[in-house]
């Protein structure tokens, strides 16, 4: 919450152009515990925290640690909500990228599959979207990888450049298995 509101509040809005902010979310990274309090006023945050007392991860009991790693995510997706609705530009995109799921908590079956959430106001963007298997809302009911990371990058800017892009020239190919690159093996002497 603290980093996202100084970059738009001391940084970014001394910026005249768009503007790129890649950030990550780190509160759902082991140990999860404790979450700060999501605050009105961001400026609030900028004080010491870590419990001296607080156990260690290795004394927290897994179903606890199951637990606290759900509310650590929840309180991710609360503070990114708050500020993507205070932030409130029509002409913003945000593009939340989900993460690997913890061996701690996380069992076999829940596999490796992680969310990818874009975000905007513009109808026309958001609808254009759907070319590629995006849904509305932030359940998914069925959870089989429709994409590859490694093809959301050409994705993400052909679909920009479709909707922003001034040019009106060929929008570049969507490469869903990314650039393969074919490196020559290195010599040995």
């Amino acid at each position: 919450q603290y980093v996202l509101w100084y970059l738009e509040k001391e940084v970014a809005a001394t910026l005249d152009q768009p503007k790129f902010i890649f950030t990550i979310t780190q509160n759902s990274h082991y140990p999860w515990v404790p979450q700060p309090e999501l605050v009105d006023d961001w400026q609030t945050l900028n004080r010491p925290g870590e419990d001296p007392s607080a156990p260690l991860p290795d004394q927290i009991p897994s179903q606890a640690k199951r637990r606290n790693y759900m509310n650590a995510v929840e309180y991710q997706l609360r503070f990114l909500t708050d500020f993507i609705l205070k932030n409130g530009r029509d002409n913003a995109v945000y593009v939340l990228i989900g993460d690997h799921q913890p061996q701690q908590v996380s069992r076999h079956d829940d596999g490796f599959e992680t969310p990818v959430h874009i975000i905007s106001r513009d109808a026309g963007f958001v609808e254009s979207l759907r070319d590629y298997g995006f849904v509305d809302g932030l359940i998914v009911d069925d959870i089989v990888a429709t994409m590859r990371h490694e093809g959301f990058y050409s994705l993400f800017i052909r679909t920009l450049l479709a909707s922003y892009g001034q040019g009106g020239g060929v929008l570049p190919d969507y490469l869903p298995n990314g650039i393969v690159l074919d490196l020559p093996e290195a010599e040995t002497e």
